[in-house]
């Protein structure tokens, strides 16, 4: 018996550990009718880079991190997506700076950042090299001592007791805003509307985004945009029916927590085309989904995927479709998590160059080449061995992607459909020197990545 969409769908998401996914396959989301929003144009073939401003450079300052956007662009970089710029609540503050999802003033700068003038300046020289700047916006929660809520109180969520109330009680820092109370869906419009005009930015990447109401998001994105048509919109949360009206991007955690699976060897490499087959049937068509090794609440990529093992794991998010992400720091293989409460500047000087280099030719690759970010897909060869994925993508050109996900090396016949079109291709990318694919045999060395075009 052939499994439905949302049987197949239901048995991968058993699998994840993850809150900030939906876990119930959404019946509400007509597909056949419903496509979601398009993504800007400028999204196509793009990687997003995640900055935290207080660690990117010593200084911890808006004006040193403008100083570091030129090596950004050289390594590909076009959309820059900035962590919460915004003043640290001093109540129940973690650590001796604070996290900057608890946010005390939405209309301020964080002073250790600099100011609003120097902020513009870093958007300005961000723009002169046609880079795209988004910012955080954390819309479900605030500090306890949040400016606005001194004003009006009923900003915030109580318990039954009168007590400030937040959904996740480790969270001790911030306090939820009450979305049944219609003010406090004016002043967050209102903040979010204030920094798309006043610094011309290009989108909101929102945190925790299924905690709000998701009609408070289709209503004030349907405003943001009568202000910026093109304004990239991404949720920090997986689930199909916010790409409805609202959001252009979500998080795909289930394919993170697939692909340490594979690493520990608990399931099969084929799961994650699996998943990506699922996940594009049962999302809109134009649903831009994030796919990433890290960002600022996980560990290092090479702490997780090891420094030799992660060419493989991450040739195959940039060579889906979506937005990769890269966290600051993870191109040059950092293994040190970055602390939430405290400063710890990148130690740039630390760099694994052949890893740098795989980053930058893959970055480069998905810009230039269509099919490295299609989601045409074809199983090029069912091998059993588990560890191993050959697939065919198709765009204006075809490449073939060889991954070997394992630690040893693999030898493989190609048989006569594959070894056929092994005579029309030239390697595009290796992440190793050797290369041993010819056809009548393919081998493929310890976690090696190989991508051949036409």
């Amino acid at each position: 018996m052939i499994a439905t969409l949302e049987q197949r769908f239901n048995r991968i998401i058993k699998k994840t550990k993850e809150h900030a996914v939906e876990k119930q396959f959404n019946h509400s989301i007509n597909l056949e009718s419903t496509s979601g929003p398009k993504p800007p144009y400028w999204i196509t073939g793009q990687t997003l880079y995640e900055v935290y401003i207080r660690s990117f450079t010593k200084e911890g300052t808006f004006d040193a991190a403008a100083k570091r956007l030129p090596q950004l662009k050289r390594l590909g970089i076009n959309i820059i997506w900035l962590m919460p710029i915004f003043p640290i609540g001093k109540v129940n503050r973690k650590g001796s700076l604070g996290s900057s999802y608890s946010v005390s003033n939405y209309y301020e700068i964080n002073p250790e950042y600099g100011s609003k003038e120097l902020f513009m300046n870093f958007v300005n020289e961000a723009h002169n090299l046609n880079l795209k700047v988004i910012i955080d916006m954390v819309a479900n929660h605030v500090s306890f001592d949040y400016n606005a809520a001194q004003k009006d109180p009923k900003l915030l969520m109580y318990d039954d007791h009168g007590k400030p109330f937040r959904k996740y009680a480790d969270w001790t820092d911030i306090v939820d805003l009450d979305y049944n109370y219609p003010a406090t869906r004016t002043h967050i419009r209102d903040i979010m509307v204030y920094w798309l005009k006043e610094f011309s930015l290009d989108g909101f990447r929102c945190d925790v985004a299924g905690m709000v109401p998701v009609d408070f998001w289709e209503e004030t994105v349907a405003h943001l945009r009568k202000i910026n048509p093109d304004i990239f919109m991404l949720a920090e949360w997986e689930g199909s029916y916010l790409h409805k009206n609202a959001f252009h991007s979500s998080y795909d955690w289930v394919l993170y927590e697939l692909m340490k699976s594979v690493k520990e060897g608990k399931e099969s490499a084929i799961i994650l085309l699996e998943w990506q087959n699922i996940r594009r049937q049962s999302y809109p068509e134009n649903s831009c989904p994030l796919r990433f090794l890290e960002n600022h609440d996980l560990p290092r990529a090479v702490q997780t995927f090891g420094k030799d093992g992660i060419a493989p794991f991450l040739t195959f998010i940039f060579t889906m479709d979506g937005l990769p992400l890269i966290y600051n720091g993870q191109e040059k293989g950092d293994s040190n998590f970055l602390s939430h409460f405290e400063k710890e500047p990148i130690e740039w000087v630390l760099n694994n160059e052949d890893l740098s280099r795989v980053y930058k030719s893959l970055i480069e690759l998905r810009q230039s080449i269509p099919a490295m970010s299609s989601s045409e897909i074809k199983v090029c060869l069912h091998n059993k061995i588990p560890d191993i994925l050959i697939y065919e993508k198709s765009g204006k050109s075809k490449i073939i992607v060889f991954l070997n996900m394992r630690s040893e090396q693999v030898f493989i016949e190609p048989g006569k459909e594959l070894s056929a079109k092994l005579k029309k291709t030239a390697v595009l990318f290796n992440s190793q020197k050797n290369f041993s694919i010819t056809q009548n045999k393919i081998i493929l060395h310890p976690h090696q990545a190989i991508i051949l075009g036409e």
